[in-house]
Formats: structure tokens, C-alpha cells, sequence
């Protein structure tokens, strides 16, 4: 089976040959062949629709993960930054089993969240950045216990959401359940 399988954004290529590599789409997909005359294979691609951003645009402003119980730890997946079971520890565990509502319901073990680093309608956390440590970060809020501030670490998995650590993080909860 001689050449390589190659996927290409299909607005470039469809319909051509590229290095004996035939393009062409479908509906909502593109096929992309291995054009060997003696071996000939086809597979099928997926593509969400695509639009063009400015050299200015970064990244979303607000991101959205689902957390969940796994091993006694809040732990979160996320398929498109290769991160999966990553924990919350040092404090922002407590953090989040006061946002989640495990605190006063321990049966909750899944919850969904919006966060962001500019202010989200309706956010139950702010939560406002004090140093970076050990390649992470330390945030203090006050809005879980309403005196004096509370202080966590978040890992440098923050980073996969953030070029640097912002100055200020809003968290909405969307959901809290039990699964």
C-alpha cells in the first residue's frame, strides 16, 4: 500500500489532486482518496464549517467543561486540548464542591461550567489572580465563604484555555447533578 493518507482543509483542495492524492466533497464532508492504480482506498472526513478570523482574534472568551467525580476528585476532559481526567486540587477542589452544590448535597457528581476572564451574567465566582507558583497559578475569592478570601491553585492546564494567566476568572455553573 505505498503513499500516505493526508486531510487538508477541503475548501482548498476540493475536487484537485494533490501528489497523486484526489480530493472531492460531499455533503457537509470531504472524501479523500489514495489514488494507487493497484490498491485504491477512500476515506471520509468530518469537518465543522470554517470561518476565517482576523489576525487579531485569539481565543474564545468563554469556555464551557463539564466536571465530574472520579477517584474522590473533581476531574474534567477535554477531548480538543488532549487533557483528560485532569483533578482540581489544592483549594479549587473545595471551591468547586461549594459551586457544584456537593458541599450541601454530596450525591452530586457531575457539573457543568461557563468560564471566562471578562464578567459572565449571573457568575457565582470571581476570582482574582495573585502569583503564579510551581507552573501554575493561585487565585483568592471571596465569593464562597463571604469573609475573609479564599485562596487556590490552579494547575497549568490553565494555560490550554488562557496565553497567560488572567488577571480576573468569572465561573457561571450551568448544571449540578447526579449521574
Amino acid at each position: 500500500m505505498g503513499g500516505a493518507w493526508i486531510c487538508l482543509e477541503p475548501q482548498f483542495f476540493q475536487g484537485v489532486k494533490v501528489d497523486g492524492i484526489r480530493f472531492w466533497k460531499g455533503v457537509g464532508r470531504t472524501f479523500v482518496a489514495q489514488s494507487n492504480p493497484q490498491n485504491f482506498h477512500a476515506m471520509n472526513f468530518s469537518f465543522l464549517p470554517t470561518r476565517k478570523r482576523s489576525a487579531k482574534a485569539g481565543r474564545n472568551a468563554l469556555f464551557t467543561l463539564t466536571f465530574y467525580r472520579h477517584n474522590d476528585q473533581w476531574v474534567f476532559d477535554d477531548d480538543r486540548r488532549d487533557i483528560a481526567v485532569e483533578p482540581l486540587v489544592c483549594g479549587a477542589d473545595d471551591v468547586f464542591d461549594v459551586l457544584s452544590g456537593r458541599d450541601q448535597d454530596p450525591a452530586i457528581n457531575r457539573c457543568t461550567v461557563n468560564f471566562s476572564a471578562t464578567p459572565i451574567p449571573g457568575h457565582e465566582v470571581h476570582a482574582s489572580f495573585q502569583k503564579p507558583d510551581y507552573g501554575g497559578s493561585v487565585y483568592t475569592t471571596t465569593d464562597m465563604t463571604g469573609e475573609a478570601p479564599f485562596e487556590f491553585w490552579l494547575c497549568p492546564a490553565l494555560f490550554a484555555y488562557f496565553d497567560r494567566a488572567p488577571q480576573d476568572l468569572y465561573v457561571q455553573k450551568v448544571r449540578s447533578w447526579s449521574a
